[in-house]
């Protein structure tokens, strides 16, 4: 039992010392600072100005400048500076806030509430000022954006131009045949493929048409070849089977299908005209004369004793020697007379008919041994005693007369023979069809359709109306052209380039039996339809025209430049966002609220309306005034104090009320505290009575002991104590009643 008295108060001993340790423990300390007791009556450490408690111990100086407190955070050992109005953190102290110069381009920086604000220069803007016309970056192909005045300017590198370094030389020069556009030293030019040239590589070294006689040609390694028709040769189709003049005595040479042709003269044949034509004929020469051609002529090689032309002459019929009669007969190469009775004689010269009965020059001869005479025209009668005019043997209205011992007719015209027998008529000259007819004592051919001439001897064809190699023909009728091609119409004079497809002055040829149009500059397309204007480079209603090489734009009222790109309103002369507008020849701005002036230039703030040291400035088309410490209002006309705040201003009551900032506490009106109650905690002050008293606020996981806001975690020691005791208590009373 003494055991039992001994152990309980060993145990109370123990739970005693326990308590008093625990209670020792929270003697305040407070290094660098002083304790103070709460309103709990509990003494806690208060820090003073510019120190932050560092343990719940001891105060650690904050060293970020003047009027500026901090907070600690021993886990991590950060240092997290309070700074005062108008003061911001960098590298662990308060600086202020425009000391660094943060506005770009000028631009003014003065405290607000949240710290710095950028007042800018026009045309800048943005937070810090760092938006500029050139931020877009609107000028091209590397051109350098300088702001000049209200916008930008753009230096542009050759050779690009234009208000934005837009155009380019290329744009206006059209390559073709794959050509591409090339800038050098300032000029653009055309760099042109294999085989092409010229200044926008239009020709190729076909362009001259250099293969002859139909001939077909193509580019190769920078030349041309020629693809000849049969039977052509040559590097341009320029030899032919006629170039060697095959046809002799005059023949003429044309080229046939796939060789040549020679047409001969009238005395000459074979393929080249080279044989003389033989112009015997079985009746050439008489009386076993030998025929041969000598120039172009017969000539008869005669035996013995013929002779003439034709050996048709022999002495019998050249100069009959027998008389009266008398047969002449060639023997052994000499002429006999054979006399009828009653001649004789070696030429049978001895006859009756001597004494001449005969009249009228009659020749008196012997037949069958009777007197005859044989009566000299136109005289008849036994003894040529009559005259033949009497029976009139003219035809035709023609007069019979004797004259020296003959009959004459005297034939009217037209008509003519011996007995007027004949007129122009008997051999139908007319060709061709024509009817011969006699009109007024001449005679006149009566032509068919299409012939003419005194003899019909004309056609259609012998002017060969067809052109361009057509041949001429008659059919049905009608004159025909068969035409080449490319040739066409009813005369063959109508190609592909009748109608002159090619504009602007273009000239058509044809090539590879098509037209082909070859354009003068500036002019282009496959019928020189395209010029440099074609594509309407001219902007703002410019009217575009064709000037030597180049496009010149004829602009407008109010535009000018070289596409008329600018006008009154570029570069745009309205400031503050205003929109420019033409009107007549006159130039106007609509200003966006609240700016107003002929060019948007009035700005409510140049008269500053802001009070009491207020900076003006624009926001969402409103004047918004930036205070000074210690006012507020619209204008910063009221008298707002808030040391260690913000005013701010009650959207309800109009009505403005002082603010605290983060970790700071109202303490008195228009005074705000640091709270020290740690890092992210805030405080509230009663100052009710004689005595201040401190609340803290303290942030999640935090409790308040001792005036500073601890976390949570450090409890579980005084729980662990408060559970000893508890647990000490229940033995003790349980040992107190097993006593009893």
């Amino acid at each position: 039992m003494q055991f039992e008295h001994e152990s309980v108060g060993l145990l109370l001993i123990i739970l005693i010392h326990l308590v008093w340790s625990q209670a020792a423990s929270e003697v305040c300390e407070c290094e660098n600072g002083k304790c103070v007791k709460d309103s709990m009556g509990e003494e806690v450490c208060i820090c003073p100005p510019e120190f932050s408690q560092y343990t719940p111990t001891r105060c650690e100086a904050c060293n970020c400048g003047p009027g500026s407190n901090c907070t600690f955070n021993n886990f991590w050992g950060f240092k997290t500076c309070i700074c005062k109005k108008g003061y911001k953190e960098e590298k662990k102290t308060c600086i202020e806030s425009c000391a660094s110069n943060p506005c770009f381009n000028n631009g003014t920086c003065f405290n607000d509430d949240n710290g710095f604000a950028c007042l800018c220069e026009s045309p800048f803007r943005g937070m810090l000022c760092e938006i500029s016309p050139c931020s877009s970056e609107p000028c091209k192909n590397e051109g350098t954006c300088t702001v000049v005045g209200e916008n930008y300017e753009c230096i542009c590198l050759p050779p690009y131009s234009g208000i934005n370094c837009e155009i380019d030389p290329c744009e206006s020069i059209v390559c073709k045949n794959g050509g591409s556009c090339t800038v050098a030293q300032g000029d653009a030019y055309c760099n042109c493929s294999m085989n092409y040239f010229g200044k926008f590589c239009e020709f190729d070294p076909c362009y001259s048409d250099p293969c002859r006689n139909n001939g077909s040609c193509f580019v190769e390694n920078k030349t041309f070849l020629c693809a000849c028709e049969k039977p052509y040769g040559g590097e341009r189709c320029e030899i032919s089977p006629c170039n060697s003049n095959p046809c002799e005595n005059g023949g003429i040479c044309i080229v046939d299908n796939d060789g040549y042709k020679c047409f001969c003269g009238p005395h000459f044949e074979g393929k080249n005209c080279e044989k003389e034509k033989d112009m015997c004929t079985e009746n050439s020469c008489e009386n076993g004369g030998t025929c041969r051609t000598v120039k172009q002529n017969v000539k008869c090689d005669c035996v013995e004793p013929y002779s003439g032309a034709r050996c048709e002459i022999d002495p019998c019929t050249e100069n009959n020697p027998c008389k009266n009669g008398g047969t002449c007969t060639i023997k052994n190469g000499k002429s006999t007379c054979d006399c009828p009775d009653p001649y004789s004689g070696e030429r049978c010269e001895n006859d009756p008919c001597t004494s001449n009965p005969c009249q009228n020059g009659g020749t008196c001869r012997i037949k069958n041994g009777k007197i005859f005479c044989n009566c000299a025209d136109p005289f008849s009668g036994q003894r040529c005693e009559s005259d033949p005019c009497t029976s009139n043997p003219c035809r035709n209205g023609g007069i019979c007369k004797i004259e020296n011992g003959k009959i004459l007719c005297n034939c009217p015209d037209p008509y003519s023979g011996d007995r007027c027998e004949n007129d122009p008529c008997t051999q139908n000259p007319c060709k061709n069809g024509g009817t011969c007819r006699i009109e007024n004592g001449k005679s006149m051919c009566v032509c068919p359709d299409l012939y003419s001439g005194q003899i019909c001897e004309k056609d259609p064809c012998n002017s060969n109306p067809c052109k361009n190699g057509g041949t001429c023909k008659i059919k049905n009728g009608k004159v025909v052209c068969d035409c080449r091609n490319p040739y066409s119409g009813e005369k063959c004079d109508e190609d592909p380039c009748t109608s002159n497809p090619c504009m602007n002055g273009g000239t058509c040829v044809i090539r590879y039996r098509k037209a082909v149009c070859k354009c003068t500059d500036p002019y282009f397309g496959v019928r020189c339809e395209k010029d440099l204007c074609s594509s309407n480079p001219c902007k703002n209603g410019g009217i575009c025209k064709v000037r030597g090489d180049k496009a010149v734009c004829d602009c407008p009222d109010l535009y000018s430049g070289e596409r008329c790109e600018t006008s009154l309103c570029t570069p745009n002369p309205c400031k503050n966002g205003g929109i420019c507008k033409t009107k007549g020849r006159k130039m106007t701005c609509d200003c966006p609220d609240p700016y107003s002036g002929e060019k948007c230039e009035n700005d409510p703030c140049d008269s500053n309306p802001c009070k009491n040291g207020g900076t003006c400035k624009i926001k969402a088309e409103r004047v918004i005034c930036h205070c000074l410490d210690a006012f507020s209002g619209d204008r910063c006309e009221s008298d707002c104090q808030c040391e260690n705040g913000w005013c701010r201003r009650d959207a309800a009551t109009d009505a403005y009320s002082c603010n605290c900032h983060s970790e700071f506490g109202m303490y008195a009106e228009g005074v705000c505290k640091a709270c020290n109650c740690g890092k992210d905690s805030n405080c509230t002050f009663d100052r009710r009575g004689n005595e201040v008293k401190k609340f803290c606020i303290c942030s999640k996981g935090f409790a308040e002991k001792h005036g500073i806001c601890n976390d949570i975690d450090d409890s579980w020691k005084m729980y662990i104590v408060l559970l000893i005791a508890i647990v000490a208590l229940v033995i003790v009373v349980r040992l107190l009643c097993c006593y009893q």
